[in-house]
């Protein structure tokens, strides 16, 4: 059975996968296995999806 996760369920879920991708891609790149370049696009992508749901969320917000 399959659960429905609510779009406030899938912010939090982003949000929490931000800042995961925060610390785990500063390490990377430390390490030489990612590019800051790669990590910024990589985030800012997840951000972008954030923002995305923010707004479905709550259309009549002015957007930031």
């Amino acid at each position: 059975m399959t659960k429905t996760i609510d779009i406030h369920q899938q912010i939090a879920c982003v949000t929490r996968e931000i800042a995961l991708r925060k610390r785990v891609y500063q390490k990377r790149v430390k390490e030489g296995y990612m590019t800051s370049a790669d990590a910024a696009y990589e985030i800012a992508a997840m951000e972008a999806v954030l923002h995305t749901l923010r707004n479905e969320a709550q259309p009549d917000l002015p957007m930031l």
